[in-house]
């Protein structure tokens, strides 16, 4: 199943992401400041600016 999640860099969607990644969704996660962007490169493997969507 295709999930957006808004606020994806807050404390519910760094948790949330990676369930739905390990039950094999295919996930988009917004983020409106890409200076967080940044410190989650670290703990998933994909990151697409926010223009890319």
């Amino acid at each position: 199943m295709k999930i957006l999640v808004a606020g994806a860099s807050g404390v519910i969607g760094r948790a949330l992401i990676p369930m739905l990644v390990q039950k094999g969704h295919e996930v988009v996660g917004l983020i409106r400041n890409p200076e967080h962007a940044e410190s989650l490169k670290k703990s998933w493997s994909f990151i697409r600016p926010s223009g890319c969507i």
